[in-house]
């Protein structure tokens, strides 16, 4: 995987709502969603760089985490 595409959802939305954005690219990019305890997605920015910079399984965003 050389390309991400990190889906934020709104207010009562959910992870798999990133699943619709897969049409419209091609496999070398991996759709990541996340879901977050915090009530807004810009108060949820530690969150988001806690996940990217700790998860295994995403190891070629560390790059891009600072």
């Amino acid at each position: 995987m050389k390309n991400a595409v990190i889906y934020v959802h709104g207010k009562g939305g959910n992870t798999g709502e990133a699943n619709r954005y897969k049409q419209f690219f091609d496999d070398s990019f991996e759709i990541v969603g996340f879901d977050y305890k915090s009530l807004n997605p810009w108060d949820a920015k530690i969150e988001f760089i806690n996940y990217l910079r700790n998860n295994n399984n995403n190891k070629y965003f560390k790059k891009w985490v600072c």
